[in-house]
């Protein structure tokens, strides 16, 4: 299973949901957009086309 979470090294939900995946043997790709314009809009519009039903 090949799970990618977006968010902030800054974010402590986020820290405690990667943290929760791997105590449960799951290893997420971890994508950080602190600091990054483009994984930023990567996410945005993954997150519209979701959220549209797409």
């Amino acid at each position: 299973m090949n799970i990618k979470v977006y968010g902030s090294n800054v974010c402590p939900a986020t820290m405690r949901f990667i943290s929760v995946l791997t105590e449960n043997g799951i290893m997420p790709q971890f994508i950080n957009v602190t600091g990054s314009i483009h994984l930023l809009k990567e996410f945005a519009v993954i997150s519209f086309f979701w959220t549209q039903g797409g």
